[in-house]
């Protein structure tokens, strides 16, 4: 087992599994995880190939996150192109061109076939906050055929007045695109907190292949 402290942000990978404790906890800055996780990734990541594009890779990587401070303005600021094409890419109903046209997460998580999956676990979890069921996907297999979407899953569940948000990642590109996820991820989880009357978010991520693609990528 491999187990990195990451400025309180726990992470382990293949195979392995870890849990924080949820008490006593500082707030932390996703702008540290994001570098340290890439730092991590360069230096212990696997050799693999998307087509013909060399990537490293680590498997199976958990972060767990209490009270994370998600540094919106200064990453809107810095990487501007790539928080409008996430902020977007959550947030309304379109086919994303540069994901060969699939349908977007917004919507994905507004308009499932015509359902509001995040108000459907608002729902739920007044109707009942000890809920364990408050689960939604993206995935649509149906109409995916030329896009699996990253972030696959999304679970919700109120303990100790704590709303913990746990988020199935089948791939994250964490050179490019992991802190714009995070920051979207935590809004649609800010939404819930605040519905719920919530005191803290916990995130919960586990990601099956976190990869930085190397030099040359000319995604």
């Amino acid at each position: 087992m491999k187990l990195i402290n990451l400025n309180l942000c726990h992470v382990t990978w293949d195979g392995s599994f870890f849990q924080s404790p949820a008490i006593g906890r500082i707030m932390s800055r996703l702008s540290a995880l994001w570098k340290d996780l890439k730092d991590e990734i360069l230096v212990n990541g696997t050799t693999v190939f998307d087509g013909d594009t060399e990537l490293l890779e680590c498997r199976d990587v958990r972060v767990t996150e209490l009270n994370l401070d998600v540094e919106e303005d200064f990453f809107k600021k810095e990487y501007p192109e790539e928080y409008t094409w996430m902020h977007v890419n959550f947030t309304e109903k379109i086919n994303v061109e540069k994901l060969g046209g699939a349908r977007s997460y917004g919507w994905r998580l507004y308009d499932y076939d015509g359902l509001d999956q995040v108000r459907w676990v608002e729902k739920k979890l007044l109707a009942n906050r000890s809920a364990k069921s408050a689960t939604i996907t993206t995935m649509w297999p149906k109409v995916d055929t030329s896009y699996i979407p990253c972030i696959s899953l999304l679970d919700f569940k109120i303990r100790s007045e704590s709303l913990i948000v746990s988020v199935f990642a089948r791939s994250i590109d964490v050179g490019k695109k992991f802190p714009f996820n995070v920051i979207e991820i935590m809004r649609v989880g800010e939404r819930v907190r605040k519905r719920l009357d919530c005191k803290y978010i916990i995130l919960r991520m586990y990601i099956a292949s976190a990869h930085v693609y190397l030099p040359g990528d000319k995604r």
